[in-house]
């Protein structure tokens, strides 16, 4: 069915409904857990979370108020889906909404609305399913959760610390010939907003003039080690430690990701190896903060 005669269509069935239990409240009738069941359609949009878009279905004539569960392993075999983790599923509202469930090794579930309705489906790629196993593995272990911050744009500020002081640039801002891609941040902007996406699921906003905000993110000791973070107070990199361009920005991704987990290390690794070559972040360092937001409840679209 095409997209916006589907939208159309829900529209159309949704002012019906609406009038129907306008008439149904004046005369005094049903409450609303006793309203008779419909049949309703409801079209679900599946994206590789990195790659893309990659299939529409419909189910049709499902009842309202009823419990419709997708299995990840199901719509990857009926679609010949290839590449991606046939375990974990994110469904989410339509254009990158609330998050209705993220699941790993079932099913997300839906209760179905009174008007036809459509989705979005996040499975996410098979190159980082280690990492993505140890994350779901910590969260269970903090009752789920997803990342130390609620929300997903979170304003990171400058501020180097013990009198320690490096370049701006590493951070973000310009293209980096030494490693032939761009800073810090940009680097994870971009993997939170790939070029195919209608939307975006997180902005970390670097904000080099201001003096607060949620994290505070610059140079400094790191308490001896190559990179430090605190979650909410501050990611610094040591360019004693780390003295190359590409050495500090792989510090910097590492120190932002871990507070963004609020863990140190992530998986059995130093947390910038796995993730990044030279500098510049590779497809498991894109699929992984690419999936922390997924699946995260306290992320949806920001325009």
């Amino acid at each position: 069915m095409n997209r916006r005669s589907f939208i159309r269509g829900s529209a159309i069935t949704g002012a019906a409904l609406a009038a129907s239990t306008f008439l149904a409240g004046c005369k005094g009738a049903t409450e609303p857990e006793n309203i008779t069941p419909v049949p309703v359609d409801l079209q679900f949009d599946v994206y590789n979370h990195t790659q893309g878009f990659l299939t529409s279905f419909t189910k049709t004539g499902i009842m309202s108020g009823t419990k419709l569960t997708l299995y990840p392993s199901t719509i990857v075999y009926e679609h010949g889906l290839q590449h991606v983790d046939n375990s974990r599923i994110a469904l989410r509202q339509d254009n990158f909404g609330s998050l209705i469930q993220y699941a790993r090794g079932g099913g997300a579930q839906l209760e179905v609305p009174r008007a036809n309705k459509s989705y979005d489906i996040f499975l996410f790629n098979d190159s980082a399913v280690e990492f993505y196993n140890w994350k779901d593995d910590l969260s269970a272990r903090w009752n789920n959760w997803a990342m130390m911050y609620t929300k997903n744009h979170l304003t990171f500020f400058r501020a180097d610390r013990d009198d320690i002081t490096g370049e701006e640039r590493v951070w973000g801002g310009e293209l980096l010939p030494e490693i032939g891609d761009y800073g810090v941040f940009d680097q994870i902007n971009n993997a939170l907003k790939p070029v195919w996406a209608p939307f975006r699921y997180g902005l970390l906003d670097r904000r080099p003039d201001l003096t607060n905000g949620d994290c505070s993110y610059g140079f400094g000791a790191a308490n001896g080690s190559e990179f430090w973070s605190t979650a909410h107070m501050f990611v610094v990199v040591n360019p004693g430690l780390l003295t190359t361009v590409a050495q500090q920005v792989a510090g910097g991704f590492a120190a932002i990701l871990e507070s963004l987990m609020g863990w140190n290390n992530l998986g059995n690794y130093v947390t910038y190896q796995p993730i990044q070559s030279n500098g510049v972040l590779n497809q498991v360092g894109k699929d992984f903060f690419a999936y922390m937001f997924v699946r995260d409840p306290g992320a949806r679209n920001i325009p």
